[in-house]
């Protein structure tokens, strides 16, 4: 009886030892992709504030047409970029029917919109 008790003592610290090892790479792996995340995050938000610095710049220095331009342009990038893959796209807000809509009363993004396709 003994050894019946020493040796499931001895398979469930097994099977707690592996479960406890599972638990860690998970965690571990875990770790990494938050830090891919933060990453991206961070890419995509620099990215904007590069944008969004130059277009403030451009305002306050008084020139709103090249503010509208310098939108339009970051706006066609998209467009084009994304025009025919958007739909495809899970869960994404679709963007290509606003700027299509935008772009009718826009005269600074239908100059854009037209300049890509050159």
């Amino acid at each position: 009886m003994k050894l019946f008790v020493n040796i499931s003592v001895a398979i469930l610290a097994v099977v707690v030892g592996f479960a406890a090892g599972l638990e860690f790479e998970k965690l571990r792996h875990g770790g990494a992709d938050i830090e891919q995340l933060l990453q991206s995050d961070w890419r995509e938000q620099h990215g904007t504030t590069i944008v969004s610095l130059g277009v403030l710049d451009t305002l306050e220095a008084g020139d709103t047409e090249k503010a509208k331009s310098l939108l339009a342009r970051y706006i066609a990038i998209y467009y084009h970029a994304f025009k025919d893959r958007e739909r495809s796209l899970p869960g994404q807000q679709r963007l290509i029917p606003s700027i299509e809509t935008v772009s009718s009363r826009s005269p600074a993004l239908k100059t854009e919109l037209q300049k890509q396709r050159k």
